[in-house]
């Protein structure tokens, strides 16, 4: 096997998180609202102590940037897949991570709400110092919201790392 450590402009493990694709599927059964379900991303952080009132308001400012402070007291199994998954993102930024994996986020999500979901990824990157890694498949989608791009392909053994547009323009003058 390969070992070995990836460092990252001084990042340490514990601002690294990752969202495991269609990781909503197996918490429809869990009973939690949206509030509890992101303040349960801070226990770790918090190592077990009770939540006081600034984790509370930590986590009511995290839903209002998200879009999610109306819903924020509904059960997460109540909540319609795009804002399941916010919820889940926010559970994961609680803990400030500076670097987020997104493994194919949106495929159970329709267009209009993969539109808001990304915008969404990208005014959190904006906003904080956050850098996503979307893992997906559907470059085209993603190329109006992501700057760079890592594409691999294992069968031929190449890859593109850029611009993003650079290589969709690339990619479809190749088409034409």
């Amino acid at each position: 096997g390969i070992e070995g450590e990836i460092a990252y402009h001084n990042i340490g493990k514990d601002e690294v998180s990752y969202i495991p694709q269609n990781v909503m599927q197996t918490k429809e059964e869990f009973p939690g609202t949206a509030r509890e379900i992101v303040a349960i991303g801070m226990i770790s952080r918090n190592r077990g102590k009770i939540m006081g009132e600034s984790d509370w308001e930590k986590v009511d400012e995290l839903l209002k940037d998200m879009g999610l402070f109306e819903v924020r007291d509904k059960k997460i199994n109540k909540l319609n897949t795009l804002q399941q998954l916010k919820v889940n993102m926010a559970k994961h930024m609680i803990t400030d991570p500076k670097l987020l994996y997104i493994d194919n986020p949106s495929s159970t999500l329709d267009v209009k709400s993969k539109i808001n979901f990304y915008e969404t990824v990208k005014r959190m990157c904006d906003n904080r110092q956050l850098t996503v890694i979307f893992i997906t498949h559907n470059i085209k989608e993603i190329s109006k919201f992501a700057n760079k791009l890592l594409f691999l392909r294992k069968r031929e053994k190449n890859f593109y790392f850029g611009d993003c547009a650079d290589f969709i323009k690339e990619k479809e003058s190749k088409v034409k």
